[in-house]
């Protein structure tokens, strides 16, 4: 049971890291488009604020994959 728990957490982990990217740059994107159009003038605070998210989140999402990795392992068995 153990090791298919940490086979799904491991899974949202990288399903996390995945829409991160892609959310994560699309909204990027947007804001640089907004910042650069208006000379700098707005969407500054937002494109920070933007790519700090998508800096951050797909970190916490590949802790989680090696959280999740760390409980699907399988034990070691001694051989005798």
């Amino acid at each position: 049971m153990r090791t298919l728990i940490g086979r799904v957490i491991q899974f949202l982990g990288w399903a996390l890291v995945a829409w991160s990217g892609v959310v994560g740059l699309s909204f990027t994107g947007v804001f640089l488009v907004g910042f650069v159009g208006t000379q700098g003038r707005e969407a500054g605070h937002d494109l920070l604020l933007a790519l700090a998210f998508t800096a951050v989140v797909p970190a916490l999402g590949y802790g989680i994959a090696r959280f999740g990795k760390y409980l699907a392992r399988r034990e070691a068995t001694l051989k005798a």
